[in-house]
């Protein structure tokens, strides 16, 4: 998982949207996390397209938190 915050392009029912997130590798593919309210939205990097949201819990509360939780999540 990348530990620096990187841009990615999300595709919406509104068209596309920029949005701040982390990127991660899972064996040959490339996806997203992307935390927005009170979800992290898991996307496909190269389509944009959606794969899954993960309810953030209340325990998450700082980047460090944010970035523990996704490595747990995924297995990076």
């Amino acid at each position: 998982m990348g530990k620096e915050a990187e841009e990615f392009c999300l595709a919406t029912k509104n068209g596309w949207a920029k949005l701040a997130g982390h990127s991660i590798n899972v064996g040959q593919y490339q996806f997203s996390v992307v935390p927005l309210k009170n979800i992290f939205r898991v996307s496909e990097i190269n389509s944009g397209a959606k794969i899954l949201d993960v309810p953030v819990p209340k325990a998450v509360e700082s980047n460090e938190d944010t970035t523990t939780f996704i490595e747990i999540i995924v297995g990076a």
